[in-house]
C-alpha cells in the first residue's frame, strides 16, 4: 500500500502542526509508503485530491489509499476533491482509490459518527491494517441559486430567511 496523505496543519487549532510529526516518526519507523501533502489555503484540499488521483490513475496505481489528516473539512474537501475527479472522469470510476479518516480537527464529528477513535495512534493503526474498505453513502446535492453542486457525509444544512417572530435583544 501507498498512502497518500492531505494533511492539514491548522486543523483543530494548529493541532495538526503539532501532530504531524508525531504522525510521520511512526510511518518512519514502521516502513509505512507515504507521500504527504499540506493543504495551505480553504478549498486546497480539493485540488490536492484530484492531483492525487490525476497521478493514481496516469501510473495504474494498485493500491492507493488517501488520508485525509485533519477535521470534518478537510474530511469534506478530500472527499469532494475525488468526487469532482470521478465525475469529470466517468470512465476511471471503478474501483475508487478508498479514503481514510486520520481525525486531527477539533470536533470530529464523522469519526465520532462512524465510531473511529479521535486518538490519531489508533485511527491510524485502523488505517494501516484494514484490508478492505467500507462503503459508505454519500450524500449529493443540487444549488439552482448557484448552478452549482456538492457532496457530504455527516451533515447538511439549510435555512430560511424568513423569522417566525422578533425578539429584541440588547447589545453590548
Amino acid at each position: 500500500m501507498e498512502y497518500f496523505i492531505i494533511v492539514n496543519p491548522t486543523a483543530g487549532g494548529n493541532n495538526g502542526r503539532k501532530v504531524w510529526p508525531q504522525v510521520e516518526q511512526y510511518l518512519d519507523q514502521a516502513a509505512i509508503s507515504y507521500r504527504t501533502y499540506f493543504t495551505e489555503y480553504d478549498g486546497h484540499a480539493v485540488s490536492i485530491a484530484m492531483q492525487i488521483l490525476n497521478q493514481v490513475t496516469a501510473t495504474n496505481h494498485p493500491d492507493a489509499i488517501i488520508v485525509a489528516a485533519g477535521g470534518d473539512g478537510t474530511l469534506h474537501e478530500t472527499l469532494l476533491g475525488c468526487m469532482r475527479f470521478y465525475a469529470e472522469h466517468p470512465l476511471l470510476q471503478n474501483p475508487r482509490v478508498p479514503i481514510g479518516v486520520l481525525p486531527i480537527g477539533s470536533g470530529n464529528d464523522f469519526a465520532r459518527g462512524l465510531k473511529i477513535s479521535r486518538q490519531w495512534q489508533d485511527a491510524l493503526q485502523v488505517i494501516l491494517t484494514t484490508k478492505k474498505p467500507v462503503n459508505i453513502e454519500i450524500g449529493h446535492f443540487d444549488n439552482h441559486d448557484y448552478q452549482s453542486d456538492g457532496y457530504f457525509l455527516n451533515n447538511f444544512g439549510i435555512g430560511w430567511m424568513q423569522p417566525w417572530s422578533t425578539l429584541p435583544i440588547i447589545r453590548y
